[in-house]
């Protein structure tokens, strides 16, 4: 089934609309999950939430992306419960792992509650990802947006696990720079 007519279940609020998403995109998500929780059940359970929060936020949104729509959200729904998890003690996943990596380029200035500051932030990122060539970008967000392992971007692309590296190192200092010229520091 297409996404438009998937959509368009929602705004009907049939809920035949959760079981088309889950056959079309439940490996996707699944996918996304993997990256950040280690544990089959919280997995499931992000992608349950994952369909319900769809299923609440539809008649009021109509994403033109469906695909990165159900991603955004299930990161999100990822990352909270990995925070939880991990409120005591840190663990050495591949989630922690890309958050260290881009602490060089963006730091957190202390005020985690300013949204209007991380939206334009937020906004300049865009803008710097559009600046890179295609293969750069899709190994940037895959690494930092999916939290996928450097050989899996690796394989995904024929290339070898150094090349991936280097290319990530070399867009890090990009950013970076980008960011500074910006005006952040």
């Amino acid at each position: 089934m297409e996404d438009n007519e998937i959509i368009q279940l929602y705004w009907e609020r049939n809920e035949t609309a959760v079981y088309e998403t889950k056959n079309k995109y439940s490996r996707f998500l699944f996918h996304i999950a993997g990256a950040i929780l280690q544990n089959r059940q919280d997995m499931e359970e992000a992608e349950n939430d994952t369909y319900l929060r769809v299923w609440n936020a539809i008649p009021t949104d109509r994403p033109a992306h469906f695909s990165a729509y159900l991603a955004k959200i299930m990161r999100r729904i990822c990352i909270d419960i990995y925070r939880k998890q991990t409120a005591e003690k840190r663990g050495g996943s591949e989630y922690e792992v890309s958050l260290e990596e881009l602490e060089e380029c963006v730091s957190d200035s202390g005020d985690p509650a300013d949204e209007a500051q991380m939206r334009t932030l937020s906004r300049d990122i865009d803008r710097f990802l559009d600046t890179l060539p295609s293969r750069d970008r899709y190994i940037f967000i895959h690494r930092y947006f999916f939290a996928e392992t450097i050989i899996e971007i690796a394989e995904s692309l024929h290339l070898t696990q150094n090349n991936v590296k280097v290319i990530l190192s070399r867009t890090r200092k990009k950013m970076k720079t980008f960011l500074v010229q910006e005006g952040y520091e």
